[in-house]
């Protein structure tokens, strides 16, 4: 069993951790994830630590008296999913942990690959864990230890007890961070084909649940998640499947807004894979609050399923200038679905 590092020695009879912000108490049976705020620009202040933005699934991994489970942002239970990483994890089931990741398939360059993730397993139910591509749980944080729970202990703290606490191997790694020039740093991200990257201030605490300007995402590229909620017919070489999807999202009342319709980003597999899934969500009723602006016959959906779209821009009406899509996302509530508008960078 490994101990924990000497400035964080257990003290007293109770076992505590040495450390400010922990606090005993009894493990969680399910824990939210802290959520980034995006922003348009990068930047580079002392206090700040920077990471690239991983494109996979955030997970949670839950050990407790051995046994591992892995929970998705909203709570669905990737365990069965994910063999190989559930393996390595117990190689730590000495601890009770709660730790915060990031579920990836490398491609032949090393680069996350969100595609190979979706296509292997995550979406489908399968479990093989005999993919050629490699799938890594990459561990960016640590909210319970032992018998601590440690959402009120800095970030600069937390990073120190995750490294010494859980063994690095082949499908569990630890998210390497870095000071410094946080411009370059993004610079160097996109260079190498990540999704962006993510500033975390190392004075903060885990806002367990909550979206945190202590946490800043930059993104490479415009993307959202939107509502599936219809579609209009499709024509020529569309027309055993559809033309195009309609978008919505909430607004601050809980009414579904129109964003826009994408019709390309599909090739053949997706679209029969998109088909499959909006059968049943079929309905004859306008899900949107108000009329939809276009004029071609609209099949109405359910709004139930989450689509990631690429957009150049939102507009000040809340439209989407040159949609494309790239790809369902099954991690995400539909009820959380809102236009997050990105919002500056300066002045935090």
């Amino acid at each position: 069993m490994r101990t924990t590092g000497q400035r964080y020695r257990k003290t007293g009879s109770a076992g505590q951790l040495n450390v400010k912000g922990a606090r005993q108490a009894r493990m969680p049976a399910t824990f939210s994830p802290m959520l980034a705020t995006l922003v348009d620009d990068p930047i580079s202040q002392p206090g700040w630590i920077y990471e690239p933005k991983l494109d996979g699934i955030r997970a949670i991994a839950m050990i407790r008296q051995g046994q591992v489970t892995l929970l998705s942002r909203r709570g669905l239970d990737l365990t069965s999913q994910f063999p190989n990483i559930v393996a390595d994890l117990e190689k730590n089931s000495d601890r009770n942990l709660i730790l915060d990741g990031e579920i990836v398939a490398l491609d032949d360059k090393n680069r996350p690959s969100f595609q190979l993730l979706q296509q292997r397993s995550a979406f489908t139910g399968r479990s093989d864990g005999k993919s050629q591509h490699a799938i890594v749980y990459y561990i960016f944080d640590i909210a319970y230890l032992d018998s601590d729970l440690l959402i009120g202990v800095p970030l600069s703290d937390r990073k120190e007890l995750l490294a010494d606490t859980v063994k690095a191997t082949r499908a569990v790694q630890l998210v390497q961070h870095f000071q410094g020039d946080g411009v370059k740093f993004f610079e160097a991200c996109v260079r190498n084909g990540m999704e962006g990257m993510v500033e975390k201030r190392l004075d903060s605490a885990y806002e367990a649940g909550k979206r945190s300007r202590a946490w800043l995402k930059v993104k490479s590229t415009n993307s959202a998640e939107f509502l599936i909620s219809g579609h209009t017919i499709g024509t020529g070489a569309r027309n055993s499947s559809f033309g195009a999807l309609v978008l919505g999202y909430y607004d601050g009342s809980g009414r579904l807004k129109y964003a826009g319709r994408v019709g390309t980003g599909f090739d053949e597999k997706l679209l029969k894979d998109i088909l499959k899934r909006i059968g049943p969500l079929k309905t004859k009723v306008n899900p949107f609050a108000g009329k939809v602006p276009i004029a071609s016959a609209i099949q109405w959906l359910k709004p139930e399923l989450v689509a990631e779209i690429r957009f150049a821009e939102i507009t000040n009406e809340g439209r989407l200038r040159v949609p494309v899509f790239l790809r369902l996302r099954d991690d995400i509530d539909p009820k959380d679905v809102r236009l997050k508008q990105q919002m500056p960078a300066r002045g935090t």
